[in-house]
Parts: C-alpha cells; structure tokens; sequence
C-alpha cells in the first residue's frame, strides 16, 4: 500500500498490522488494527478515527493532522500515539487519543496558529493519560497571522507531561509583545504578554 484515499465509512475496517508507505484518511473514516505503523506520509482529516492499535509514526516518516471542508472535528486515536519521525498539526486541525502520546527525540512536531486556532479551551493535541514530551517543538503562524500581546493559544490538555521539548521555535510576535512560557508544562497554554516596560532607574 502506497498511498490511499478513504471516503466511505463502511468500507475502513482493517485489521493486522497495516504497514502503509503513505495513507490518507478523509472525513470520518475509521481504521482498525492491532498495531499502525507509517513509514511514509500519513494525512489524518477531520473526523478521522483508529478505533483500536497503537498508531506510531516512524523516523523519517511525515504525519499530517489537517482540517477537512473548514471542518473543525477531532481526528481519535483510541490506544495512542508513538511518534519517532515528523508531525504537523495544521491550521485548525486537532489531534486526541484516550492512551498516552509519546513524541521521540528523534522524531519533531509542528503546530500551526492562526486567529481560527486562538483561544485557552481547546487543545490542539490531547491525551487522556501522559504525554511524553522530548525532541523539537516548533510553532509556526498561518499565512502571516502575527500574534498580539492578550493572545492565547491552548497547545495541549493532558493530565500529566513527562519531560520537556528539546527545542522550542516560536513565531515572530507583533512589537512590544513577548511569548509567555510559564503554563507551557502546566496547563499547555502559550500566552502572549506585553513587554515590561524597563526600570526608569536603571
């Protein structure tokens, strides 16, 4: 299996350890399996769901969560994630499993903002049990979206994160604005804050 396009539910169950080189899933297909593995470019949509089998994306495999029709549903991965290779959680796209999810250091992940993204409520990766954080985390802007002090972003919901991001890129923010970090670990929220003003007296 090379690549394939899923659009009619009733037709997506699988079973015994696919090994797909790259797969896209549209609108509300629905996979099952003991063990997913992607070893190539894996396109999960909106409304997208792996009822059962640990998904892991492997190193040097890509791993695209995206938006369907301006849809903003929740792609479900019911016995987590394992990812070694690259993620990207586009504009407006959402992520969630009921197990853990475990991001690799050989492995990176991106997520896109934009103002459709903005807010502190909901996530755009969660995970019932821990998510294991480690490797490169990088947040990039849609389509020149600059981020204003006041601004929030909430990345994750979990209720416990093991371990912390190698790395962390953060977009260009608008002037007199800086990235705050302090609920990152915590609450998986980034907020944008203005700038101290500096000591008069110093």
């Amino acid at each position: 299996l090379s690549r394939a396009s899923f659009t009619k539910p009733e037709n997506q169950i699988f079973r015994g350890g696919l090994r797909p080189t790259g797969l896209l899933l549209s609108r509300f297909s629905r996979l099952n399996a003991e063990r997913f593995t992607n070893t190539g470019e894996m396109d999960l949509g909106a409304g997208a769901a792996i009822e059962s089998g640990l998904l892991t994306n492997a190193v040097g495999a890509l791993l695209e969560i995206t938006p369907s029709d301006g849809n903003l549903e929740t792609v479900v991965l019911a016995d987590g994630l394992d990812n070694q290779g690259e993620m990207q959680v586009l504009d407006r796209g959402y992520i969630a499993t009921l197990q853990n999810m475990s991001f690799q250091g050989s492995g990176s992940l991106e997520i896109v903002i934009s103002a459709a993204t903005l807010g502190t409520t909901r996530p755009r990766i969660g995970a019932q049990q821990t998510l294991f954080a480690n490797g490169p985390l990088r947040v990039t802007a849609a389509n020149g979206f600059l981020p204003a002090a006041g601004d929030g972003f909430r990345l994750f919901l979990t209720p416990a994160t093991q371990g912390k991001w190698k790395t962390l890129t953060l977009p260009a923010l608008a002037p007199g604005s800086v990235w705050d970090l302090s609920t990152l670990y915590t609450d998986g929220i980034l907020r944008v804050v203005a700038e101290a003003e500096p000591d008069a007296d110093q």
